[in-house]
């Protein structure tokens, strides 16, 4: 389904109207492959056809190439996690999020489609050298946008990155990467396992310490990391804006956070408390929107609806 929600009575803004205008491709008739995107163990990202002509992004599993290329605890895992993506997608509309037009499923795959997007992600863009620093408050909003309205419905994203924001042909933010997302039982998501990839780069300090080291740093970095990792899987809503943070610091340093060290160092440094550095020559707006999302306690955080009044974005025009 791809639409967006708005008040009872409340016309479509231009950018609602256009996206509802769209052609529905037809899932029932199958796609054929324009080209790869992206793969990556037992899955593979289309940009495809639908067989009324229609371009669509498809996200391809196949239960067979998954179970071979990874462990039988992570397999279970990421079948569960497709479910849930799916659970959650069908239910949000946001003209900030790349759009979702359902799925189709075998006993040998899944696949899921998704709205192409004309365009590409914040981190190619700065890796080929064609990023607009200017922009960021902008995008900054946009997201923030897009967290207050997550997290208003109570589902956190977990993932949030340059690699999963990307901007249409007129510049405007649209969120992807839903493969981790989850609703919010109470104040807190269900615990799910992860393997320890780079996604622990934007990770909060909830997601990777255990509860009851909450409150001051850990002081045994290393002991029995892979068993932390799994066992922290503790959070919430201010789990993203520990993440949108280092978000906004990769946007505006068009590098990884903790990028001058080792994967598991990083790791390190988040359980000794340390924040990934924030250079002195960034605006001083940005610095301190950057710092008050980077608290090591999650309730020291703000939330998404409170920092769009942050002096950073609170002029922001697109």
């Amino acid at each position: 389904m791809l639409g967006f929600m708005r008040e009872k009575g409340a016309p479509p803004s231009e950018a609602e109207a256009e996206a509802e205008a769209k052609p529905r491709p037809s899932i029932e008739g199958g796609w054929s492959k324009v080209r790869t995107i992206a793969t990556s163990s037992g899955t593979h990202v289309y940009e495809a056809l639908s067989s009324n002509g229609v371009t669509v992004v498809v996200k391809h599993v196949s239960f067979p190439s998954l179970k071979y290329c990874v462990a039988p605890r992570w397999y279970d895992e990421r079948k569960i996690e497709l479910q849930i993506e799916i659970s959650i997608l069908s239910r949000l509309q946001h003209e900030h999020i790349v759009g979702y037009w359902g799925w189709y499923k075998t006993e040998e795959m899944v696949d899921i489609w998704y709205e192409y997007i004309n365009g590409n992600s914040i981190k190619e863009l700065y890796l080929e050298g064609k990023f607009n620093r200017s922009n960021i408050p902008v995008y900054t909003r946009q997201i923030l946008e897009v967290l207050k309205y997550l997290h208003k419905n109570n589902v956190i994203h977990r993932d949030l990155s340059c690699s999963n924001i990307l901007l249409d042909e007129n510049g405007v933010v649209k969120l992807a990467g839903f493969h981790f997302a989850q609703q919010i039982e109470g104040e807190k998501a269900v615990p799910r396992d992860k393997e320890p990839e780079e996604w622990v780069r934007w990770a909060a300090p909830e997601i990777l310490i255990p509860s009851e080291a909450h409150s001051e740093p850990a002081s045994e970095v290393w002991r029995c990391l892979h068993k932390l990792i799994p066992e922290g899987l503790h959070c919430g809503s201010a789990s993203d804006i520990w993440s949108l943070g280092c978000t906004v610091l990769e946007m505006a340093t068009a590098s990884v956070p903790y990028s001058n060290m080792s994967l598991w160092d990083a790791v390190g440094e988040v359980f000794e408390g340390k924040l990934p550095m924030v250079p002195e020559e960034l605006p001083n707006d940005c610095r301190d929107f950057i710092k008050t999302c980077l608290q090591f306690k999650p309730s020291n955080r703000l939330t998404a609806a409170q920092l769009l009044c942050h002096p950073f974005i609170a002029h922001a025009k697109d």
